[in-house]
C-alpha cells in the first residue's frame, strides 16, 4: 500500500500543508518601519482624540451626545495602537531610516505614485473613459510585464463596467 500524499478530506498535499506553517511564520516577520508607522498612527490617533473631545460627549457626562461614539472609538484605536507599539518596542528592532525609506519607496511605489499623478492630469484632457483605460493598462503592465493584450482587455472591461454601472444605472456624472 502506497502512503497517500493527501490528508483525509483535504485536497492539498501533506507537504504543502507542512509548508504553510513555515510560510505563516515568515509572514509574521517585522517589516522595516513598523515601529515608525505605529508612532505615526499614534500621533494621528491622538489628534483625532483631541478633535473628538471637542464634541459634547463623555466629558459632559452624557452617553447619548454626538461625540460619544467618536470618543470611544478613538480611545479603542489608541489602546490597540499602544498595544502593538509596546509589542514592537519589546522586540527591540529599530531599522535604520534609510532601510525604511528603501522599503516604503520601492520602484513599484514610486512608479504608481507617478502614474496616479499623471492620471490626475490627463483626466481633464482625455476624459474619464480613455484616461482610466490608459491608467489601468499602463499600471497593470508596469506591475507585471506579461500579456499586455490581456491586460488591455481587462482594463477595457473594468472601465466599461464602471461606466455602465455608475454612468448609466446610477446616473453619476463621471469626470
Amino acid at each position: 500500500m502506497v502512503p497517500s500524499k493527501h490528508l483525509a478530506g483535504e485536497d492539498k498535499p501533506a507537504e504543502h500543508l507542512a509548508g504553510e506553517d513555515k510560510l505563516s511564520k515568515d509572514n509574521s516577520a517585522d517589516k522595516p518601519g513598523e515601529i515608525y508607522f505605529a508612532l505615526f498612527l499614534l500621533i494621528i490617533t491622538l489628534a483625532f482624540l483631541v478633535e473628538a473631545f471637542k464634541l459634547p460627549g463623555l466629558q459632559d457626562g452624557s452617553v447619548s451626545a454626538p461625540g460619544v461614539v467618536p470618543q470611544i472609538m478613538t480611545m479603542a484605536v489608541l489602546l490597540m495602537i499602544s498595544i502593538v507599539g509596546a509589542a514592537l518596542l519589546r522586540k527591540g528592532k529599530r531599522p535604520a531610516v534609510i532601510a525604511v525609506l528603501r522599503f516604503l519607496f520601492s520602484t513599484e511605489v514610486v512608479g504608481l505614485l507617478i502614474f496616479i499623478t499623471m492620471y490626475g492630469f490627463i483626466l481633464e484632457l482625455l476624459g474619464f473613459e480613455i484616461s482610466s483605460l490608459l491608467f489601468l493598462w499602463v499600471t497593470m503592465y508596469f506591475l507585471d510585464r506579461v500579456q499586455p493584450v490581456k491586460k488591455l482587455i481587462i482594463s477595457a472591461g473594468a472601465v466599461g463596467a464602471i461606466v455602465l454601472v455608475f454612468g448609466y444605472a446610477f446616473r453619476v456624472v463621471l469626470p
